[in-house]
C-alpha cells in the first residue's frame, strides 16, 4: 500500500473536518493520519487511521499500512460498509459492531498493540 497526498471530508465530534495529507483511498475506506485535536490533523503520528468513506467516520486505528492494508480486506467482508451514512448504516454498524470486532479479532488483530500477527 504507497501512501499519496489526499484532501477528503471526515466526520469528528466537532462536525466535518477537511484532512490533507499523506494517505490511501481504498473504497470504501480512507487511510490516513489520526485527529491530533479537533483544530487539526497529526501529520507525525505513529498511527494509521482506517475511516470509511461514504460516512467519513473512523473505524479502527492500527500501527502500520501493512496491518491497513489487512484491515482493510477483513472489513471488505462485511456489506454494510458499501452503505452511504444513513439512519439504515448507523443501525447496521450498531448491530453488527461486536461480529465485525470479534472477526478482526479471529483474523489476529490485536486491539492492544493495533497490529495483524501475520503481517
Amino acid at each position: 500500500m504507497k501512501t499519496t497526498n489526499i484532501s477528503v471530508l471526515l466526520n469528528t465530534p466537532n462536525g466535518k473536518m477537511n484532512y490533507r495529507g499523506r494517505g490511501v483511498v481504498t473504497f470504501p475506506f480512507i487511510v490516513h493520519r489520526p485527529i491530533q485535536s479537533w483544530d487539526e490533523m497529526e501529520t507525525r503520528a505513529s498511527l494509521w487511521c482506517i475511516s470509511h468513506m461514504a460516512s467519513g467516520r473512523q473505524a479502527f486505528r492500527v500501527k502500520t499500512l501493512k496491518d491497513a492494508k489487512r484491515m482493510i480486506e477483513v472489513l471488505g467482508g462485511f456489506n454494510l460498509f458499501l452503505m452511504p451514512e444513513s439512519d439504515k448504516f448507523l443501525q447496521l454498524c450498531r448491530d453488527q459492531g461486536n461480529d465485525v470486532r470479534d472477526t478482526v479479532k479471529a483474523s489476529g488483530f490485536s486491539f492492544d498493540t493495533l497490529r495483524f500477527k501475520n503481517v
